[in-house]
Order: structure tokens, then C-alpha cells, then sequence
């Protein structure tokens, strides 16, 4: 992506809808960590 379409991106995006996303994204690394964790080697 160009620097001008990376602006545009991030502009279009409100600081709620940033944290939310980076709350699902936690979540989803959070539950994979947990099944992981569920195999010991």
C-alpha cells in the first residue's frame, strides 16, 4: 500500500473501532495461547 491509501486507512478509523479490534485480535492470541498450553511437550 502507498503512504497516501495507509492515511486514508487510518483516518477512516475512529480510536473506538481501533480498540475494539485490538480487544478481538488480544482475544483470539489469548485463546490460541490457551490451547496451546493445553499440549505440553
Amino acid at each position: 500500500m502507498s503512504k497516501k491509501r495507509e492515511a486514508g486507512v487510518q483516518s477512516s478509523l475512529t480510536e473506538d473501532d481501533m480498540k475494539s479490534y485490538l480487544q478481538e485480535v488480544i482475544k483470539e492470541i489469548q485463546n490460541a495461547r490457551k490451547g496451546n498450553n493445553n499440549h505440553h511437550k
